[in-house]
């Protein structure tokens, strides 16, 4: 399942966990402002990043992947 840090909340990811998905994406693609500005994508700070990824870990999603560029 593909999803956004800015928008996946922990309820969000308990919900997914439920219903049997066991892989989970997060599209973070860069931590650095400015490139994602030139993309025309919004800033994710590197804490919500982390707090995102460690709930995945709370749900026991069997894989966990971070898209990067």
């Amino acid at each position: 399942m593909e999803c956004n840090p800015f928008t996946t909340t922990f309820r969000k990811l308990k919900i997914l966990e439920h219903f049997g998905i066991n892989r989970i994406s997060f599209g973070v693609q860069s931590t650095n402002e400015k490139i994602l500005k030139s993309m025309n994508r919004g800033y994710q700070s590197f804490d919500l990043i982390k707090r995102t990824i460690n709930n995945a870990k709370k749900c026991k999603f069997k894989r966990i992947n971070v898209d990067l560029m």
